[in-house]
C-alpha cells in the first residue's frame, strides 16, 4: 500500500505477494493497510471464479529471523515440536511454496524432511531464548 494505491504481485502458484508496511509503522497503520490490501484483492476477483477466492493468508516479516533447521528423523520432529510449543510465539516452516505451522506434527510430516527447512520465528522479545532452545536443530 503506497500513497493510497495497493501494489502486489502474483507468482506461478497463484500466491499473491504484497508489502503492507514496515517495522516502524504503528499497529493501526498496518491493520489499515492489510484491510485495504484484502479489499482490493476481493474487488478484482473475476466473476467467473466460484468458491473460495482467498483460501489462506500468511503474514510474515521479511527481515525477521529465518534459520535453517534439520528435522530428518521422527524423534527430531517430536522433540522439536515439544520445544517450540513451550513458547507463545508463532513459528512457520517454509519449504518451497509451502508454509506450515511449525507446531503441527502432521504439517511437518507433509514436507520433504531429507533436507534442511527454513524456520521463521515471529518474536518481538525472546528470540535469543528461542534460538538457544532450538540450537540442536539449527544447521548452517
Amino acid at each position: 500500500v503506497k500513497a493510497g494505491r495497493v501494489e502486489y504481485r502474483t507468482d506461478s502458484f497463484g500466491n499473491i505477494h504484497a508489502i503492507i508496511g514496515k517495522v516502524s509503522f504503528s499497529e493501526a497503520d498496518l491493520v489499515d493497510n492489510f484491510n485495504a490490501f484484502v479489499s482490493t484483492i476481493l474487488k478484482v476477483k473475476p466473476a467467473t471464479v466460484k468458491g473460495d477466492y482467498i483460501k489462506n493468508v500468511a503474514v510474515s516479516s521479511t527481515m525477521g529471523p529465518g534459520i535453517k533447521v534439520s528435522l530428518n528423523s521422527i524423534d527430531k520432529v517430536k522433540a522439536f515440536v515439544n520445544e517450540i510449543t513451550k513458547f507463545d510465539n508463532d513459528f512457520d516452516l517454509v519449504s518451497g511454496r509451502y508454509v506450515i505451522d511449525a507446531k503441527s506434527i502432521m504439517g511437518i510430516f507433509s514436507l520433504d524432511l531429507s533436507k534442511p527447512i527454513e524456520l521463521n520465528i515471529h518474536s518481538e522479545n525472546n528470540a535469543d531464548e528461542i534460538l538457544e532452545v532450538l540450537a540442536p536443530y539449527i544447521v548452517d
